[in-house]
């Protein structure tokens, strides 16, 4: 979304305030979205890079919401508090969809008020490599 200044982008919203943010009201009221990919990317506080998916290896559903900017929808990826497979790493996640809730979440107000409260699923995660520090001694 775009920011508040103009220039900036807004990339994610808090699941816990997304219903009472004028800004995300009414996208989550009546465009909700949900973002498909294999996985995505946190970074720790050493700064490794880590990817997460589901433990099938499939394809993991973020919900979203959009808006109309000019002549692009725009979106943003709803976050929750970290589940135990996540809270290592970071203290928010994706609000990542099973896939039989997806339905739901597209198309019953209701029901998605009840999925911003879910707790995502249980991710694999994996470094793709470990940084090294130096110590000097």
């Amino acid at each position: 979304f775009p920011g508040f200044n103009g220039k900036s982008v807004i990339i994610n919203a808090k699941t816990e305030t997304v219903l009472e943010k004028k800004m995300f009201k009414e996208s989550t009221s009546q465009r909700r979205c949900v973002i498909t990919a294999k996985g995505f990317y946190e970074w720790d506080k050493s700064k490794n890079k880590i990817f997460f998916q589901n433990k099938e290896g499939n394809t993991v559903f973020i919900a979203g919401i959009y808006q109309k900017y000019k002549e692009d929808n725009r979106f943003v990826v709803l976050t929750t508090k970290a589940n135990e497979s996540m809270r290592p790493v970071h203290d928010r996640m994706p609000l990542v969809l099973k896939e039989e809730m997806i339905f739901e979440w597209l198309t019953d107000y209701e029901a998605a008020r009840e999925i911003l409260q879910y707790e995502p699923p249980f991710l694999k995660r994996e470094a793709e490599y470990e940084q090294k520090r130096f110590e000097f001694i």
